[in-house]
């Protein structure tokens, strides 16, 4: 599975996420400028989440689509909690 780090906006919503792998072949290609902000080197897609209530089976279907073993879970507002 590929390592994904997840960033949080302002209000503590989760605004996206940096794949590992996609971030090391930028990096290897010069594609980052130094000075990128994390929404910049976002994978470009919004990432799934996950509720309170939401049951083990569809949590397992969330994570099996998405290819995440680790997904942020959120309240009815979206902030990570």
């Amino acid at each position: 599975d590929v390592p994904v780090h997840y960033f949080l906006d302002n209000d503590g919503r989760v605004a996206g996420y940096i794949d590992s792998v996609r971030l090391a072949a930028m990096a290897l290609r010069d594609h980052i400028d130094t000075n990128a902000l994390a929404k910049d080197l976002s994978a470009g897609r919004a990432p799934a989440l996950l509720k309170v209530d939401d049951t083990l089976a569809g949590a397992m279907l969330a994570m099996a689509q998405s290819h995440k073993d680790v997904l942020p879970v959120v309240d009815d507002d979206g902030r990570c909690i």
